[in-house]
């Protein structure tokens, strides 16, 4: 009588456990990112996501994606990190300073915070509890 309940328990589990696919989908330069590479990917407060590549910046809104680079006024092509501020401004690292970019307003404006190209060359961004924002650059 034990082996016919523990035969039947065999038997049933698997047949109600199934496997689901995860809805995965791969995006690159064809769906519209600016690079194939992606160093860093950013959600903000707005639903968008941010990806920071090597050839500009990538805002995706989950059905398109919207690129800026040089020609929309970003001081180099590589984007090494992007913040959303408290106050709602995005700033964008690159190799030659940062900008910000105020949602709806154009153009970017670019900001260099030292005076040598290593000091400019920001990569990483941070902002603390009170707003003030800091940057780590290749300044050694």
């Amino acid at each position: 009588m034990k082996w016919r309940g523990m035969l039947l328990a065999v038997i049933a589990v698997p047949a109600c456990l199934t496997a689901e696919l995860l809805p995965i989908r791969a995006y690159s330069i064809a769906q519209g990112l600016a690079a194939d590479q992606v160093g860093c990917i950013v959600p903000d407060s707005r639903g968008f996501l941010w990806f920071c590549t090597p050839e500009g910046l990538s805002r995706f809104d989950g059905n398109r994606m919207v690129n800026f680079g040089v020609g929309e006024g970003l001081p180099h092509r590589m984007v090494e990190d992007l913040l959303e501020t408290r106050s709602g401004d995005y700033l964008v690292a690159t190799p030659h300073g940062l900008c910000r970019l105020r949602p709806g307003a154009h153009p970017l404006t670019p900001y260099l915070p030292g005076n040598t190209p290593r000091e400019n060359h920001v990569t990483v961004l941070r902002e603390t509890r009170t707003g003030r924002i800091w940057c780590g650059t290749e300044f050694r």
